[in-house]
């Protein structure tokens, strides 16, 4: 996945949109792909800005659906003490 596009060229191609050309005309013209102009007059409908949106998304870890547990587990072994066995 690449870069997203600035906001200069993103609210660029949307202002030629808003003045009436088509949004796969202005995507030839700034050399952006058709579905991307599509996708951000999309956005501009939405949500008023051709921001990005957010990247990322939801944790992949697979202690995430363990991770109560886990810091229970930390959480305990700092208030216990060590056996008598090991304080040599």
């Amino acid at each position: 996945m690449g870069q997203a596009a600035s906001v200069d060229l993103r609210a660029r191609v949307m202002a030629e949109v808003a003045s009436g050309a088509s949004r796969r005309q202005e995507a030839a013209r700034f050399k952006v792909s058709a579905s991307s102009a599509i996708r951000w007059a999309e956005l501009k409908d939405e949500t008023g800005q051709v921001d990005p949106r957010p990247r990322g998304g939801k944790s992949r870890s697979p202690l995430e659906p363990h991770a109560a547990w886990l810091l229970a587990l930390v959480d305990r072994g700092r208030t216990q003490r060590w056996p008598s066995w090991h304080a040599a």
